[in-house]
């Protein structure tokens, strides 16, 4: 684990060195790779197992339980909640402090996906539909199945 600290100048660093849209890019192959680790090295096999052997209704809330318990590891002093199709942070690392047209959570959008399609259903989908750097209140990551409507990206979503 990283201190919080460096890793929020690791992508201000990025962002100032190679733009917005390239440090997204670059957080999201993190965010996947962190969740691969985090999938192979943190998550006991049998408990990979049975998420992956239960339904949705159930290996969905027990995964985001689990992640909401070991949030900590990855929002720093930001808080994360959920519910079985959102996941929101207050206080993003990637995301606080930025100011864009579009959101900046492409490292925990991929990390979420990858163990939300990997452990429960490979249909599952997640869309960060509003973020801090925007001028919401929070970070908000939708969970939906792929061949469902996608969200609305707007503020009010």
């Amino acid at each position: 684990m990283v201190d919080e600290r460096h890793f929020r100048r690791l992508v201000e660093a990025m962002v100032e060195l190679f733009g917005m849209p390239a440090a997204h890019r670059m957080l999201g192959a993190a965010g996947a790779r962190t969740a691969d680790y985090v999938r192979r090295n943190r998550i006991p096999s049998l408990a990979r197992g049975v998420l992956r052997l239960l339904p949705d209704r159930w290996s969905r809330p027990l995964l985001l339980r689990a992640i909401q318990r070991h949030a900590w590891t990855f929002v720093g002093s930001g808080r994360m909640k959920h519910r079985r199709d959102r996941i929101s942070i207050d206080g993003c690392l990637t995301c606080t402090g930025f100011t864009s047209e579009h959101p900046t959570g492409a490292f925990y959008q991929a990390a979420f996906e990858s163990l939300l399609t990997h452990l429960v259903d490979p249909r599952l989908r997640v869309e960060e539909t509003r973020c801090v750097a925007r001028g919401d209140d929070a970070c908000v990551f939708r969970i939906r199945r792929g061949d469902d409507p996608p969200y609305p990206t707007t503020s009010q979503a």
